[in-house]
């Protein structure tokens, strides 16, 4: 035999030769062994449990985004049976295992191609942001609120879609009324539920903004700026009418800001945003159903409240500051010495 191939036999007699300990070993492991092979897959999995949820893994995050990505696509292959959420609720908290500016990068980039999906996964990760953030995390939110998805033209905008649907319409019978609104929400559907998801993300956004002069401007052009894309936004302006009130009780803004705010507000009332299809009627007087056009506004009185309280600040400087009982207190005792 070959040298080589002695040394090569030498050593395959080696690896096969076993003593009997060993074999018993091999035909049948002992308990023992196995109990601490299981001990040790259990302490490995504890392990990897506890790394996972270690503050930065973001394991938590990442579900959140797939399992909103799944709603918010569930929704736009089959609205009728699919359900979204109504209120931006996924989490309820920071999760453990994920930071607040983890969170905060999630919401300012964008998380899906379409517009609905993106706007609608931010949104929810919006219900894990902690109460107090500090000027940072703030601007990141800015950030965000501005690279928010851009807002569809709601149907009619276009006066195109408006002669299409005069002419469609043209002809019919008064029976015909409920049909043709039923045809004009469903041609408004394919805005609504992208536009929906982008407004919830931006008034939540602008929620999280220190109330102050410049964040009650942001969200004056914010109200334009649908107000140009043919959305209604009677409820926006409740809670930015609501915002001035507490600016003007808590706040005790200065008087230049006030007066500004005065000019900006009265101004609101001559602007016009887009003009849109508000609704179809059957016209008695011509028999035939009708359009119903007109633009969306701000609204004639939205702010008649607010002005009236802003000049009664600017000309009596504290008299709608919120008095509080040991203010009143505190008075009365410098009025004593």
């Amino acid at each position: 035999m070959p040298r080589n191939h002695a040394q090569i036999a030498c050593a395959l007699a080696a690896c096969l030769i076993a003593s009997p300990a060993m074999l018993r070993a091999a035909d049948k492991p002992e308990k023992k062994a196995v109990a601490v092979d299981t001990k040790k897959a259990e302490t490995d999995a504890k392990k990897s449990d506890d790394e996972a949820k270690k503050p930065g893994k973001g394991e938590s995050l990442k579900k959140a985004i797939q399992e909103l990505n799944k709603e918010a696509h569930d929704f736009a292959k089959n609205p009728n049976e699919a359900k979204l959420r109504t209120v931006s609720d996924y989490f309820k908290s920071v999760p453990d295992d994920v930071t607040v500016d983890q969170l905060i990068g999630a919401i300012e980039r964008s998380q899906a191609p379409e517009p609905f999906v993106d706007a609608y996964i931010r949104w929810q990760l919006m219900s894990g942001l902690p109460a107090e953030l500090d000027a940072k995390q703030l601007r990141r939110l800015y950030n965000a609120y501005q690279n928010t998805p851009r807002l569809q033209n709601r149907f009619g905008v276009d006066p195109r879609d408006r002669q299409w649907f005069d002419s469609m319409i043209r002809g019919g019978k008064e029976t015909d009324e409920e049909t043709a609104k039923a045809k004009l929400n469903e041609l408004r559907r394919p805005t609504s539920a992208p536009n929906g998801a982008i407004i919830h993300l931006r008034s939540a956004l602008i929620a999280r903004f220190p109330r102050n002069y410049d964040s009650i401007l942001l969200s004056l052009n914010e109200a334009q700026m649908r107000l140009d894309h043919g959305i209604n936004v009677t409820e926006f302006l409740k809670n930015v009418a609501d915002t001035i009130h507490l600016w003007i009780v808590m706040d005790n803004p200065p008087p230049a800001q006030m007066e500004s705010l005065v000019a900006m507000l009265n101004k609101t009332k001559d602007y016009k945003g887009a003009t849109v299809i508000k609704s179809v009627k059957w016209d008695e007087k011509d028999n035939a159903l009708k359009t119903e056009i007109g633009a969306e506004t701000f609204g004639d009185k939205t702010f008649d409240e607010s002005i009236k309280e802003l000049k009664e600040a600017v000309q009596n400087p504290g008299a709608n500051e919120l008095k509080f009982k040991d203010d009143d207190k505190s008075s009365k005792d410098k009025k004593k010495r």
